[in-house]
């Protein structure tokens, strides 16, 4: 639905511009293609300029009806695949190892953090200095 009517909107714009393109502000520009001004021509003396400002109100109207229908249709918020996506139940069991590797790094992190001495018993800079005046 969408498609379509951006198709109709698409067309219509393109026709409303020729329209307008083609009109003349002193209502001699289509005239002019058929023969001059004289009332001989196709759509008579101001025939032409009467067609061409009735199409032209016509399709404005209908370009602006195919505003609102597109700014309707796309404000209307449309149910996403993921709005009923339920995830997996998460499993208790660990993810697959490598038999004698998975042992081998974890060993080595605790190591380390045991021997790297916290920061909260460290003394601070000011403490050092007030120990050196004493």
């Amino acid at each position: 639905m969408l498609t379509f009517v951006t198709l109709i909107h698409l067309f219509l714009a393109v026709v409303l511009i020729v329209f307008v393109l083609l009109q003349d502000s002193k209502g001699g520009g289509a005239a002019g293609m058929f023969g001059g001004g004289s009332s001989n021509t196709l759509f008579g003396s101001t025939g032409g300029a009467d067609f061409l400002t009735k199409m032209t109100r016509y399709i404005a109207i209908g370009f602006a009806l195919s505003c609102l229908t597109l700014a309707y249709i796309t404000s209307t918020p449309e149910k996403s695949l993921m709005d009923d996506y339920v995830p997996p139940a998460a499993t208790d069991t660990p993810p697959a190892t490598i038999p004698g590797t998975a042992d081998a790094p974890a060993a080595k992190e605790t190591s380390k953090k045991e021997t790297v001495p916290s920061t909260d018993t460290a003394p601070s800079s000011k403490e050092k200095k007030d120990q050196k005046k004493k």
